[in-house]
């Protein structure tokens, strides 16, 4: 149900030793439908009440129940943390529909 990549753990990781960080979950939220599929987002955030817990590549992370039934449907969240020519950044993929944070793979635009 939640793969994450070695890259993406070891980014993960930094960002949440930081002291602002610390005390914080990765969630992992449905944002709505794009041009590629699903899209997802990701946030750093103390509240987890009502969420499910997911495990992957010593990340620990949450989901709302209904997104995790979607899973069940459509396929796995994995996380990747990429580079190239435009920057650096996280990919969030649901089965085989990508998630690009600040971009659309399907269509190429850039969103805010």
């Amino acid at each position: 149900m939640f793969n994450v990549s070695d890259t993406a753990r070891d980014e993960l990781k930094k960002v949440m030793a930081n002291d602002e960080y610390k005390n914080k979950n990765l969630i992992l939220y449905f944002m709505g439908a794009s041009c590629s599929g699903p899209s997802l987002g990701m946030a750093l955030d103390e509240k987890t009440d009502g969420l499910n817990e997911i495990t992957s590549n010593g990340i620990k992370a949450y989901i709302d129940p209904k997104l995790a039934e979607y899973l069940t449907k459509i396929g796995d969240i994995k996380v990747d943390y990429v580079t190239n020519e435009r920057g650096s950044g996280y990919t969030i993929r649901v089965g085989d529909a990508a998630c690009g944070l600040g971009s659309c793979e399907g269509c190429g635009s850039d969103h805010e």
